[in-house]
């Protein structure tokens, strides 16, 4: 990443200034203020150090597939950069690990566990909203709605 050292010396030099004078308006001694500054600099210099040092990476799938200049980091490191999905078949939820559908599957794991024990209740252990509303204590409209909120979530992926 591109610093310009001069600009930015120079925003905190004036960011300094304005400092000073608000300290001493306040009544602090100047070797007080000259012990902040010194601090603020060392502080100012480490906070450029870190600029210059770090790339960072966009945190979009879309933007990683699309783009077409890729970040080099991610070219040579994906793999080290990548955390796979770990789930167990022994789950309750062992269903999501069969799902390819790599937008479905993102918008799955952004549902509560609630939402996903109802789909689990639903499709794979065959329970009626009814018996879902008995187990759960609640009614079954309310069931309903729990169903029609996760769709409309779903359908945004």
């Amino acid at each position: 990443m591109s610093i310009n050292f001069g600009k930015e010396y120079k925003k905190f030099h004036t960011e300094q200034e304005k400092l000073r004078k608000y300290y001493i308006s306040l009544g602090m001694s100047k070797e007080v203020i000259d012990a902040i500054y010194e601090f603020d600099k060392i502080q100012f210099c480490k906070d450029i150090a870190f600029k210059r040092r770090t790339q960072y990476i966009q945190a979009s799938d879309e933007a990683i597939i699309t783009s077409e200049d890729k970040n080099p980091l991610l070219k040579n490191h994906l793999e080290i950069l990548s955390v796979p999905f770990d789930f167990h078949a022994s789950g309750r939820f062992w269903w999501l690990e069969e799902i390819e559908d790599e937008k479905l599957l993102s918008g799955l794991m952004r549902l509560s566990e609630n939402d996903l024990e109802m789909i689990t209740y639903l499709v794979f252990d065959g329970y009626s909203q009814v018996e879902i509303a008995e187990i759960k204590g609640v009614s079954q409209p309310s069931i309903s709605k729990k169903i029609k909120k996760i769709r409309k979530i779903l359908n945004d992926f």
